[in-house]
């Protein structure tokens, strides 16, 4: 009896808190799915409605548009000037580079390589889209700065969605206090928005643009994060097996 193999009650019950979160973890990964699919079918019928010409469309676009070239000052111009500089593929581009590498030196790989894959993506695909829809611009004469390409979707909106989205998931799944994490999101959102609206402000975006390419960085945003958790708990659980 002594030399019996001692089977604890609680053994099997050590697992359940594990199966419960990978239960979750399917239920997330199932929602998301559903969320992209929805979102893109929804970009996707908007995108067409924008190329067939939808008077509502135009029309909302140009009165915004409208309403912005009368509502100018110089504080304003100032201001967006900036923060459309800010929101610029470049600058987003070397700040993603620059958080890349330092976590690459960290050995954070996984991290960098989710930053590098989430930003070029996001980018590509927009370009990509823009040659396809190939919409024009507002009239650069009225426009406060100037800009090149093909108008849908906004690269500046876009590639915000995808950065300060990236930059506050992983503050979110970081080990910080609940404040920076909700400041974080906050701040991310007012910088968005900011960044969206100073590239209506300035004459170089139809507000559809715009809005249209928050949603598209934050559906690709979706998809990388859906990866970057599903890479996550296949290593979780490669490193339960081995340690068995």
């Amino acid at each position: 009896m002594a030399n019996e193999p001692i089977v604890s009650a609680s053994s099997g019950q050590e697992s359940l808190p594990d199966r419960r979160s990978l239960v979750v973890a399917i239920v997330i990964l199932v929602m998301g799915i559903a969320i992209i699919a929805v979102a893109s079918d929804a970009f996707l019928d908007f995108a067409t409605q924008l190329k067939a010409n939808n008077p509502l469309i135009r029309q909302l676009d140009q009165g915004v548009h409208d309403w912005c070239v009368t509502h100018r000052n110089n504080a304003g111009n100032i201001f967006f000037v900036i923060i459309t500089t800010l929101g610029s593929p470049l600058v987003l581009s070397v700040v993603t580079a620059i958080v890349v590498i330092v976590k690459w030196r960290k050995h954070q790989r996984g991290t960098a390589l989710f930053l590098a894959l989430a930003t070029a993506g996001g980018y590509g695909i927009q370009l990509a889209l823009k040659q396809h829809y190939a919409r024009a611009r507002p009239l650069l004469t009225q426009a406060i700065q100037g800009a090149h390409g093909y108008s849908f979707p906004s690269g500046h909106a876009t590639g915000s969605a995808v950065v300060l989205g990236a930059f506050t998931y992983l503050i979110i799944r970081g080990k910080h206090e609940l404040h920076i994490k909700v400041l974080s999101v906050i701040l991310a959102e007012l910088l968005l928005v900011a960044v969206c609206w100073s590239r209506v402000y300035l004459g170089v975006h139809w507000l559809t643009d715009v809005i249209a390419g928050a949603g598209l960085g934050a559906v690709w945003l979706l998809a990388a994060v859906l990866a970057q958790e599903i890479g996550w708990w296949t290593r979780r659980l490669r490193g339960r097996h081995k340690a068995r």
